[in-house]
């Protein structure tokens, strides 16, 4: 069987390139982010959530030494961190999230910059893909004959994108060479190597691409 022949500009995990538009990926999303929300429930129900485990474990505990079952328990703390309190927060966030619509329809990528990579050359690790649009909700009702129907929530203008993850060099006096991974879309880098080209040893030994110091 004929091998297809792939796509030179193709960008393919081993390859190196040289990063043009220092855009780092942070996340694809909507406006607001799980992060955020949950400060926000975090501020505003924390201590409320954190009092009602301690009412819980407590009642909880008192019982179980009236039965005579554990009657030397102490209740359980719950400190800040809590597994507990933890994912009742997460849950909250989400809810918080959903109220407030996202804070937008429209999902795209978040990017911050890092002036200091740009013209950096790097190894791709690893891809993903992405999509970006703007949700459209679900929605349905019976039409005039009495027939229900249903679209399902989806994304209008919908986009895929190609997210890579590469690796960095840098040495460090007194501690050595070790590697920094960033993520960035495809649309901001240039190939300028094949993995095939250089073969099996590092890219860093061949001099492709310079560690660069780090003050």
């Amino acid at each position: 069987m004929k091998k297809r022949k792939l796509n030179p500009k193709t960008i393919r995990k081993g390859d190196i390139v040289e990063i043009q538009n220092p855009e780092v990926f942070i996340r694809c999303g909507y406006p607001m982010c799980k992060e955020d929300a949950k400060k926000a429930v975090t501020k505003q129900f924390g201590n409320l959530v954190v009092d009602l485990i301690k009412t819980v474990r407590k009642a909880t505990t008192e019982r179980m030494k009236e039965s005579n079952l554990f009657p030397s328990i102490q209740p359980i703390k719950c400190p800040v961190g809590d597994a507990t309190v933890d994912g009742i927060l997460d849950r909250l966030a989400y809810e918080y999230m959903k109220a407030n619509k996202f804070g937008g329809n429209t999902r795209k990528i978040h990017t911050q910059t890092d002036k200091r990579l740009k013209g950096k050359k790097a190894k791709v690790d690893s891809i993903k893909f992405v999509k970006t649009g703007i949700r459209v909700p679900a929605s349905g009702g019976h039409d005039y004959y009495g027939e229900y129907d249903y679209e399902p929530a989806h994304l209008s203008e919908e986009k895929t994108c190609k997210i890579l993850t590469l690796s960095l060099r840098y040495e460090q006096d007194n501690i050595g060479a070790f590697t920094e991974w960033i993520r960035i879309e495809v649309a901001n880098v240039k190939k300028i190597m094949s993995r095939e080209d250089y073969g099996t040893v590092y890219p860093q030994e061949l001099g492709i691409f310079e560690s660069f110091r780090m003050a």
